[in-house]
């Protein structure tokens, strides 16, 4: 027998809520039922698929949905044409564009939202068994050529579109990275590079020169846009987070600045905690600089 998969999802207007996936999504409403043990519900889905969303909706003790930014319902269109017609259908049926909170998905990708809170994600792109394997990732520690140019620039180009910054901190960067690979001590600096098909994807960095007063100073930690959302950056902040720990270094800091939601989360649930918070330039352009600190690694 074929497998089949159903994504429940309880709404607070049933009415409303099939319409808008039937007429957003073009889905065909498979069945529904009412006041079945006090539920009222509808599948919606492609008629010949291996797939179907069902809403339902409890009358006696109403379920208020509870959706995160990452519950995601994502299809893929590859047709460039068939998907901007996709996105247009679903701002008509009464959605609303969001933004992405994986950045992933605002590549290729449109981000929508339901009145609920429900959010659907149609991607221009195509899905097979094989999709996934473009992503896989090995984690290199230390240098390789031409990783500095690499890793400046990664930051130079999502910080510039995300943050403003432009030639004094792509330079900044280079600058400060190559000074580190040319001082690097084997034991005291750790340098980890996440490669996929021999290109430098993501980054972090442990500069312990100055650990015994001030403890490690984590450094350069960015996952380009393809990867980011995919445990890429969990993997490398728990390579150097390990690497203090096994040399006995009981404390790391790192500097990043307001806003960075995503980044933050990740620093927390790390064991970071913010400790200081301060209006600077050092990027040179003024933000809200952050400093979090791991003690007892």
């Amino acid at each position: 027998m074929p497998t089949h998969l159903r994504v429940a999802r309880p709404v607070s207007d049933l009415a409303r809520s099939t319409a808008l996936y039937r007429d957003g999504l073009g889905l065909d409403v498979l069945g529904s039922f009412a006041d079945h043990d006090g539920f009222d519900g509808a599948m919606l889905g492609p008629a010949e698929g291996d797939w179907h969303v069902e809403l339902t909706h409890c009358r006696a003790h109403p379920v208020r949905p509870q959706p995160t930014r990452e519950d995601l319902l994502v299809l893929y269109v590859p047709d460039a044409g068939e998907w901007r017609t996709a996105s247009e259908r679903m701002l008509a049926a009464g959605f609303v564009a969001a933004a992405s909170f994986n950045p992933y998905w605002d590549v290729r990708g449109r981000t929508f939202e339901d009145p609920d809170g429900y959010r659907v994600v149609v991607q221009n792109a195509g899905w097979d068994a094989n999709a996934a394997a473009p992503f896989r990732t090995a984690i290199h520690a230390g240098y390789v050529p031409g990783c500095i140019g690499r890793i400046a620039a990664l930051h130079a180009s999502w910080y510039s579109a995300h943050a403003g910054f432009g030639v004094y901190f792509e330079s900044k960067v280079a600058r400060e990275l190559g000074e580190f690979c040319e001082r690097y001590a084997e034991g005291r600096d750790g340098l980890w590079l996440a490669m996929r098909s021999g290109t430098v994807e993501g980054s972090i960095a442990i500069d312990g020169s100055h650990a015994e007063t001030d403890g490690a100073h984590l450094r350069w930690f960015i996952v380009s846009a393809e990867l980011r959302g995919r445990g890429v950056g969990n993997e490398l902040l728990g390579k150097a987070i390990a690497f203090c720990r096994n040399r006995g270094v009981d404390r790391i800091h790192l500097w990043t600045f307001q806003g960075l939601d995503a980044a933050a989360h990740l620093y927390r649930k790390h064991g970071f905690r913010l400790a200081e918070e301060l209006r600077g330039n050092q990027w040179g352009r003024e933000v809200v600089e952050q400093r979090y600190e791991l003690d007892g690694v």
